[in-house]
């Protein structure tokens, strides 16, 4: 069965985008990212393995782009690059790339069973919960478990 056609749509924290761009910052979109419906979308990737077993996703699903918040002056600088769902049985965990290109295990994701139409896997309103490595990313400013915006 086909697995993606579209991309991963993630608002990442609508308050904290907000206070970006209220305090002057910028978002900006790298790599094919892009903006729709108040929603930031990262076109699929070509490095996919994920395929479903039943209803269980197995593999991972890679996407592409980037979204990157800055603002006061470089004292904030944080991107969410190429991410990618790794599926583990129900759940899932969101990988970013780091700067660098190391790989950063951000949220762990309830995925649940996926609304399969037309041989195409969907899930909608995705819970997404903040893992300490992720918490690292926003320098401790959300706490380790915290919730960020669900995804689709």
């Amino acid at each position: 069965m086909e697995f993606w056609r579209g991309e991963l749509r993630w608002p990442i924290k609508s308050s904290f985008v907000e206070y970006v761009r209220r305090s002057g910052g910028k978002v900006l979109l790298e790599g094919g990212a892009f903006v729709d419906d108040e929603e930031f979308a990262y076109p699929r990737g070509a490095t996919d393995s994920a395929w479903l077993a039943g209803d269980t996703p197995m593999g991972s699903a890679s996407f592409t782009g980037a979204v990157r918040l800055t603002g006061h002056g470089g004292m904030l600088d944080v991107s969410f690059r190429n991410p990618q769902l790794v599926f583990e049985g129900e759940d899932a965990r969101l990988v970013v790339q780091g700067e660098g290109g190391e790989l950063i295990d951000f949220a762990s994701c309830e995925i649940g069973t996926p609304l399969v139409r037309d041989d195409v896997a969907e899930w909608l309103g995705v819970r997404v919960i903040l893992t300490p490595e992720g918490s690292r990313v926003f320098n401790g400013m959300y706490r380790p478990y915290s919730e960020m915006a669900s995804l689709n």
